[in-house]
C-alpha cells in the first residue's frame, strides 16, 4: 500500500521520485485509499471476481446469517450471483435469486421441502441474511461478490490485480489533491476517469457474459422476465 500511496503523492508533486513520503502524509493517503476501496466495493463493477462459499443446510431452517461470525462464517457479501445452487442426492439444482417483494409474496415460508428452489439476500450489517424457500436441506453453493481486499496497514501489500494499480494511483491522487495542492489538474482527472472506465469495462464484459448465459437459460423455458425475481 505504501508504494501506491507514494505514487499518488508524487502525482501531486508532494514528494520527488525516489523520496520517501513523510509519515503523516503517508498516513493521510492510506486513510483515503481505504475509503476509496470501500466506495469501489459498493460499485459492483469494481469487484473483479465472484467467490464461492459452501454450507450444509438444515431441513426446515428458512434463514441463515452470513458474515464474520455468522452461520456462514465468511466475509459479508455485497450481493449474491447467478450460479448459486443446492447439491442434493448427487444433483446440482440452481436456485432462483429473488428480491424482497417476490419473497414476501410466497404465502407459506415455514413448510419445508427436500431442498429449496429460491434464495433471497438482505445485505444487513454486520451480518447479512439469506432466506431460502422452501426451507430444505442439501449443500448450498453460494456465489457472491465481496468487498475488495484492503490492506490492514500502510506497510502491507495490497492484494489486488496488477491492472488495477494505475486506476488506484490516479484516482487516489485526485482524492488527496485537495489536502495538498487544491483541485486536481485536468490531466489527473482525465487519467483517473480513463483508468476507471477501463476497469469497469473489463469487469462489465465478464458480467454481461454471465447475464447473457442466464437470459439464454431463461428463454429456453419461458419468454418473460420479472424484474422482482432477478
Amino acid at each position: 500500500a505504501q508504494e501506491l500511496c507514494e505514487a499518488a503523492l508524487r502525482k501531486n508533486r508532494v514528494i520527488d521520485p525516489g523520496e520517501t513520503a513523510p509519515t503523516q502524509d503517508l498516513a493521510d493517503s492510506f486513510e483515503e485509499l481505504i475509503r476509496m476501496l470501500h466506495s469501489w466495493s459498493a460499485d459492483g463493477l469494481f469487484v473483479y471476481v465472484a467467490e464461492e462459499d459452501t454450507h450444509t443446510l438444515a431441513a426446515g431452517t428458512a434463514s441463515y446469517t452470513i458474515g464474520s461470525g455468522g452461520d456462514i462464517d465468511t466475509d459479508r457479501p455485497i450481493n449474491i450471483r447467478p450460479g448459486t445452487y443446492v447439491r442434493a442426492n448427487g444433483l446440482d439444482m440452481p436456485l432462483k435469486i429473488v428480491g424482497l417483494s417476490r419473497y414476501n409474496r410466497y404465502l407459506q415460508k415455514t413448510v419445508g421441502a427436500d431442498y429449496p428452489s429460491a434464495i433471497m439476500y438482505l445485505p444487513e450489517y454486520p451480518l447479512g441474511k439469506l432466506y431460502l424457500w422452501p426451507p430444505g436441506g442439501g449443500e448450498l453453493h453460494l456465489w457472491s461478490m465481496k468487498r475488495l481486499a484492503q490492506p490492514a496497514a500502510v506497510g502491507n501489500d495490497t492484494v489486488i490485480p496488477e491492472e488495477y494499480q494505475d486506476c488506484i494511483v490516479w484516482n487516489l491522487a485526485c482524492r488527496i489533491a485537495p489536502e495538498f495542492i487544491g483541485d486536481p489538474t485536468p490531466f489527473m482527472m482525465k487519467m483517473a476517469k480513463d483508468t476507471k472506465d477501463m476497469i469497469k469495462s473489463l469487469n462489465l464484459v465478464n458480467d454481461m457474459d454471465e447475464m447473457d448465459c442466464e437470459v439464454r437459460m431463461l428463454n429456453n423455458g419461458i419468454t418473460s422476465y420479472n424484474i422482482d425475481g432477478g
